[in-house]
């Protein structure tokens, strides 16, 4: 017997997994109630993950030194899920 298109994520839906459904341009929308559609593309969210802080000291002699956040003078944001840098200020 062949499992229904979409099977695993039916029940993991019923079991309380968000479910998200993809547009035509690509893009990710959550859905309260999936239609679950054979021929539509679904999944479940993502987790989300934290932002990451990191801790700095630069001066204009040395190289950048990573270092905890008593001794920085710069703190970078980095995207918890893509791990770009999403904003650097200086602190000190």
């Amino acid at each position: 017997m062949k499992a229904r298109a979409h099977a695993d994520l039916i029940k993991a839906w019923a079991d309380g997994a968000e479910i998200e459904s993809k547009y035509g341009d690509g893009r990710w929308t959550s859905c309260e109630s999936p239609m679950f559609v054979a021929g539509g593309e679904y999944r479940i969210k993502p987790k989300t993950k934290t932002d990451i802080e990191v801790f700095a000291n630069a001066n204009a002699y040395d190289w950048i030194s990573f270092c905890n956040e008593s001794a920085a003078n710069i703190k970078f944001i980095f995207d918890g899920n893509t791990g770009k840098l999403k904003s650097a200020e200086v602190i000190k």
